[in-house]
């Protein structure tokens, strides 16, 4: 079964320069198993207060804003690409996973899972020892949806409750990241941009239906540029990262009329197209 989890998450995971995903329970310092991070208050105290310090700037609306699109990030990404790309999942209730406490930049660099590999009964791992199998694809999607809502929802819920940002809004970054995930690999292999969009739809369905109020989802943005055009997701929810660098906004932020929206998306597609006629 460890071998069948590892090479799922190779498959899905292995490009990822910035988050290490690994089979636990993991060796070495830094790892912290869900279950303390909902029971220990200093865990998230000491985040949020590692993001005021550094990449927040000192605000607390964006402190809040970025842990849980992190964790958010690290728990969602992931087993969004196993279980689209390779319709298999893994256990992601408190006891199941850990989140890594990175020592640079960023606050969460990493995951590991306990396992055991997750697969519909058409997988032809199904037979395999240790394998959990459900009925098929919309039931896996189903459960795999069920746990993170509930293990996100209270790191939501600690977060909120101590800086008042929004916990609509730290729904939708996670709706953002998976979204965002699938365009942006799409884009970087050279895939169908608008396949990729339309595969995440079904996870942010469940995540919808699941939520008590309605998740404020990301859209497909089309850029332009000459005789080129491209696609990529534009966020639903704003980070707030136009905080922290001078009122500069991202790509993809969702602040500003639809040509202010349109301007960036194109501005972007130029200056990808200038790198390619560099390289």
């Amino acid at each position: 079964m460890s071998e069948l989890l590892a090479t799922t998450l190779d498959g899905v995971c292995g490009e990822d320069a910035y988050m290490h995903v690994v089979i636990g329970p993991p060796d070495g310092t830094g790892w912290i198993r869900g279950d303390q991070v909902l029971s220990d208050p200093t865990v998230i105290d000491r985040w949020l207060a590692r993001l005021l310090a550094e990449s927040a700037a000192g605000h607390r609306d964006v402190a809040a804003s970025y842990l849980a699109a992190w964790v958010a990030d690290a728990v969602g990404v992931p087993l969004l690409r196993a279980v689209v790309g390779q319709g298999r999942g893994w256990p992601t209730d408190a006891a199941s996973i850990w989140l890594h406490e990175g020592a640079g930049e960023l606050v969460i660099d990493g995951l590991a899972v306990a396992g055991p590999l997750r697969v519909s009964a058409d997988d032809p791992a199904a037979g395999t020892r240790g394998v959990e199998v459900v009925h098929d694809r919309d039931a896996l999607r189903a459960v795999q949806v069920d746990e993170v809502v509930l293990f996100l929802d209270e790191v939501f819920a600690a977060i909120r409750s101590r800086i008042p940002f929004g916990v609509r809004g730290m729904w939708g970054s996670l709706a953002d990241a998976v979204a965002s995930d699938a365009t942006w690999q799409a884009h970087t292999t050279g895939s169908d941009v608008v396949a990729a969009w339309d595969a995440v739809q079904p996870f942010i369905d469940a995540l919808d239906d699941r939520l008590p109020r309605p998740l404020v989802r990301p859209r497909l943005g089309h850029a332009h540029w000459e005789e080129e055009t491209a696609c990529l997701t534009v966020r639903g929810t704003c980070c707030l990262y136009y905080k922290t660098v001078d009122d500069d906004r991202c790509t993809s932020c969702p602040l500003g009329d639809s040509a202010e929206q349109a301007a960036r998306l194109d501005a972007w597609l130029g200056r990808e197209l200038a790198g390619d006629a560099e390289s």
